[in-house]
């Protein structure tokens, strides 16, 4: 089974990206610019729908991309009209990409947290196992970018 080297863990701690050995089994960290770190791997390297292992972490923690080839991963709330209020969608994509659906939230845009923790998606740019809890982590001044209604971009490549 690989492992991640100490190198690999600072190479990906730098690019948003934590991982470790829970008691159910792995547990990775998302921020917005770990998420743009992998979805742009996902893209460049035509592995978009793989498995989320730690082999693949390693090839993150590898991936050096052209400038010309960077592409920002955008995120909004977007209001949905059920009957007489506004739910909450959460989407993401890559820039030039259609967006997906990640989380959907009530009412209330303000509830919008720190931490979501990713489902099982059969059909999504990256597949996690039953043994991993996967999770998104956005800071405090991107919730409050989120809650205002703001498109938040993570375009980080350096």
């Amino acid at each position: 089974m690989p492992t991640l080297s100490n190198k690999d863990q600072e190479v990906l701690a730098q690019r948003g990206i934590s991982a470790r050995n829970g008691v159910f089994g792995s547990e990775i960290t998302l921020t917005s610019s770990g998420i743009a770190w992998l979805f742009n791997y996902l893209q460049s390297s035509g592995n978009v729908g793989a498995m989320l292992t730690l082999t693949l972490l390693k090839d993150v923690a590898k991936f050096q991309p052209e400038r010309t080839s960077w592409r920002a991963l955008r995120f909004k709330a977007v209001p949905i009209p059920v009957y007489d209020t506004n739910y909450f969608q959460l989407v993401f994509y890559l820039e030039g990409s259609p967006p997906r659906a990640f989380h959907a939230f009530g009412p209330d845009i303000s509830a919008i947290s720190n931490t979501f923790d990713v489902p099982l998606m059969e059909g999504g740019v990256f597949k996690i196992r039953n043994d991993q809890i996967v999770k998104i982590e956005f800071s405090d001044s991107e919730v409050q970018q989120l809650s205002n209604g703001n498109l938040l971009v993570a375009n980080e490549s350096a």
